[in-house]
């Protein structure tokens, strides 16, 4: 018999993909309930999708929070034509559905982040960590690519790609020389692919002067030397925002001709920068901590060499939320952001369009119940900044 699911303002679906017929039966909260059950004998009362990765007619990653009797679980699914998924289903926990062609695993077991499900205690001892009464907490998950734990007095963070860890390692090592984090590297583990750096105690910045400085902590990041840190041109944001441009072009059909439009103009307008700054690469308030009333970076993992207008214009960008007084908001981020960084960058309005449009499929990602007027919002917003560029 299936469970009894809550009811509750569901998101509108997206149209269906033909070479990913699955998607539409896993956002199906009934459907995706008895795949659970029949799958890991989970008897969900509730299940709401938390993040969407989506390629179309490539690939799918879904969070799901499933609740339980007194408890919640995560539950990651992915869907992917080009992959032997059936391979990877080598524990309990991971699991694969051949109905549907899925494969399904429960936190925190990953198939490409075997480390994550290691217990407690002998995770802290191959980090040389004291393992007597060590607790794992959970700050941050990325299915397949990520995982960042609390241990004690230590975070650690797990990565898929052996490139990752590696650069990862490198950018917090170079941030911490420079004083820009109290995170200090304690050690790397290549068997783990997984980097150990001190737990900073300190708070999601706050107030008004937030986003000044911000803006003085990004100056001096860009002033450091850049040496080998990998490049990221103006060819490369573009084609990060065409990526997110083609998913809004399919779940939202009757936004394709405008999102066809302004990746057009990008594409004609953009920029040639010679000159390269060290750059955060994904920098944005999340990515940053008041400790002792200064803000200080907490994740460098994506550490570049990019023109400098990339980090303000994605800093800048996360102050749309497709909400009706977007328009006034950015402008007041991105001019308290230019006060504190000391100028105006180069292109910054270029970059701010196609760093608005590369997160315009964000409400869609959190399956928010109305994303499609929120996606259009972003859209709307990237077409004024292109405008003034």
């Amino acid at each position: 018999m299936t469970s009894h699911v809550e009811t509750a303002v569901l998101p509108p679906r997206p149209p269906p993909d033909p070479k990913l017929p699955a998607l539409i039966n896993l956002l199906d909260e009934e459907q995706a309930v008895e795949l659970l059950r029949r799958t890991f004998g989970l008897d969900a009362s509730s299940l709401q999708v938390v993040a969407l990765r989506y390629k179309p007619g490539r690939r799918l990653i879904l969070e799901w929070r499933v609740r339980l009797s007194g408890r919640s679980e995560t539950v990651t699914a992915v869907l992917d034509p080009k992959a032997d998924l059936a391979q990877r289903a080598r524990a309990p926990e991971i699991a694969y559905d051949g109905r549907l062609h899925c494969l399904l695993q429960c936190w925190p077991h990953d198939a490409e982040l075997p480390a994550l499900s290691l217990p407690p205690g002998e995770l802290a001892g191959r980090l040389g960590v004291e393992p007597r009464a060590v607790h794992v907490e959970r700050l941050g998950y990325k299915p397949f690519a990520r995982a960042t734990l609390r241990l004690g007095a230590h975070v650690v963070k797990l990565y898929a790609s052996v490139e990752k860890w590696q650069q990862a390692a490198h950018g917090l090592e170079r941030v911490t020389r420079a004083g820009l984090t109290p995170a200090t590297l304690e050690g790397a583990a290549p068997a783990l692919k997984a980097t150990m750096q001190r737990f900073v105690a300190g708070d999601p910045p706050d107030g008004g002067e937030v986003d000044a400085q911000a803006g003085a902590l990004l100056r001096r990041l860009h002033e450091l030397p850049v040496r080998d840190s990998p490049r990221r041109t103006s060819d490369r944001r573009l084609e990060e925002s065409l990526r997110t441009a083609r998913i809004v072009e399919t779940i939202c059909p009757a936004l394709a001709d405008r999102v066809s439009s302004l990746g057009d103009e990008l594409a004609r307008r953009t920029p040639e920068i010679d000159a390269l700054a060290l750059s955060h690469g994904d920098f944005e308030p999340g990515q940053l901590v008041a400790v002792d009333g200064e803000l200080a970076l907490v994740d460098v993992d994506d550490l570049c060499s990019a023109p400098a207008a990339d980090d303000l214009a994605r800093y800048a960008a996360h102050a749309v939320r497709g909400s009706d007084d977007d328009e006034s908001r950015l402008e007041s981020v991105a001019e308290r952001l230019v006060a504190g960084y000391g100028e105006l960058p180069e292109a910054f309005e270029w970059y701010l369009s196609a760093s608005i449009l590369a997160r315009a499929a964000a409400p869609f990602r959190s399956q928010r119940p109305d994303w499609p007027r929120r996606v259009e919002a972003f859209v709307t917003a990237a077409e004024r900044a292109e405008e003034r560029a």
